[in-house]
């Protein structure tokens, strides 16, 4: 009877360790470590299918006595839900091959591979700004309010106004449940009059936490209060409301409205600027002033804003028009007097990703190779760092095998090379893949983004 030595039986696995809710991947990558005298097949699964899933439903991996020593590639796909709850670890689970006739392998368990999941989720509150002032003349004004992720139970915000003399809520309380979390509810506010002319008043909507609800993420979380000003109607000033609130990248526009609050004895001009002109200027009136008169003053004139676009993935942006009062009227009471700026938001329409051409051919055993190149799909706001390999490194290698796209590169194509490699044995035409790796950057629109692989023939000479 022979004894079988099985101390250099084994496994080599490699892994990134996070998958996110966002979509990100995690490659798991395993090899034996000694050529098998029968095939190993290792059965694979995913202990938390919420938190991540076998791309391809991949429920197994085999090992032959040719293809044993090159890494086989398990893909881990992160899986999204709505609730804020925190990083999330699992495991992706290898079960041991029971039946192969190699004794060293036979029943030999790989570890499990440990996971996190990263959550996408964060418990708060979206809260819009107020649609325009509140008035004596009881004009109303309105903003909405939903929560930013899924609760595990009823969350109640109180709405209560910090001055009762100057505005009032049309609701108490606001009852969000895990259907209607994210369906936005809308407070409108009565601008109170006092008869007093105290000019204009500004005054809160006070947004209070729910102290009671299980929800530990939501208990006791505050939502900002909203700040309104109710037009005192015997006082100069304006009225300035946003009738849409978002401009885009694709041209979209943006609208908003100005009246005075009160009759002018003299025309009153007000000039328009863009503080930030790569997110959106003023396209309407053209001019870029209004003017109001003692005909005019009380009907709002509408401003259009167009959105203007970059190459960079940066989100949606915040901007600012400001307004300038007219310093030359002859009216006193509004020479000199600034009107509120108005917050409009661009709509970003880039998408980070990457454009991998198709490999020009197949590479050789004599030593032939074949390229394909790879670029940015919009610009980031840091390096981003790819890493590609071959998962046959007997057939074929690809250089380079660390490039770092910058914000000045970022579209400039970068070609690779696949290189053919001879391992001397009759095997065949081989296939076999270059794997671009999921990418590292500080710009979290390419963190963890992983780009398409390359699949190509070695030719057997």
């Amino acid at each position: 009877v022979s004894n079988v030595d099985d101390e250099s039986a084994g496994f080599t696995i490699t892994i990134n360790s996070y998958t996110s809710e966002a979509g990100a991947i995690s490659t798991i990558k395993i090899k034996l470590n000694s050529q098998p005298t029968d095939n190993v097949t290792l059965s694979v699964s995913s202990s938390d299918t919420t938190e991540g899933k076998i791309r391809g439903g991949t429920t197994s991996i085999t090992f032959d006595n040719v293809s044993w020593n090159s890494y086989k590639s398990i893909v881990i796909t992160g899986q999204d839900d709505n609730l804020s709850d925190g990083d999330q670890s699992y495991k992706v689970e290898l079960g041991a091959d029971t039946t192969t006739t190699d004794l060293r392998y036979n029943s030999k368990d790989p570890p499990d591979v440990e996971l996190i999941n990263l959550d996408d989720d964060m418990a708060g509150f979206y809260i819009s700004a107020i649609s325009n002032s509140t008035s004596e003349l009881k004009d109303t004004a309105t903003f909405t309010i939903s929560l930013r992720s899924q609760p595990t139970d009823n969350v109640t915000i109180t709405v209560v106004s910090s001055d009762s003399s100057e505005g009032v809520a049309n609701a108490t309380n606001l009852v969000f449940d895990n259907a209607s979390w994210n369906s936005l509810k809308t407070v409108t506010v009565t601008g109170v009059d006092d008869n007093i002319s105290d000019g204009n008043q500004t005054y809160a909507i006070w947004l209070g936490p729910d102290n009671s609800t299980s929800d530990t993420k939501y208990r006791y979380l505050n939502p900002d209060d909203v700040i309104v000003v109710n037009v005192d109607d015997e006082t100069a000033g304006y009225s300035v409301s946003a009738i849409d609130e978002y401009s885009s990248e694709t041209g979209d526009t943006a609208k908003f409205r100005v009246r005075l609050n009160s009759e002018p004895t003299d025309n009153v001009t007000l000039t328009m600027a863009s503080l930030d002109s790569g997110e959106g200027t003023v396209s309407d009136p053209s001019s870029k002033q209004l003017t109001f008169q003692s005909t005019n003053w009380l009907t709002y004139q509408t401003v259009t804003v167009t959105g203007q676009d970059d190459n960079q993935t940066d989100g949606n942006q915040e901007f600012t028009i400001r307004l300038l009062g007219d310093n030359s009227t002859d009216d006193n009471r509004y020479r000199d007097l600034l009107p509120p700026s108005v917050m409009l938001t661009n709509i970003d329409d880039e998408t980070a990703g990457f454009m991998v051409s198709a490999i020009t051919g197949n590479t050789s055993e004599n030593g032939s190779t074949a390229t394909f190149s790879a670029y940015l799909t919009s610009q980031p706001t840091d390096n981003v760092t790819l890493t590609l390999f071959s998962d046959d490194s007997s057939e074929g290698e690809v250089t380079p095998e660390f490039y770092r796209f910058t914000t000045s590169n970022w579209n400039t194509a970068k070609t690779f090379t696949v290189t053919g490699l001879n391992d001397y044995i009759k095997d065949g035409d081989q296939t076999y893949t270059i794997s671009l790796e999921p990418t590292y950057s500080a710009d979290p629109r390419y963190q963890l983004l992983d780009p398409p692989d390359i699949t190509l023939v070695n030719l057997d000479n």
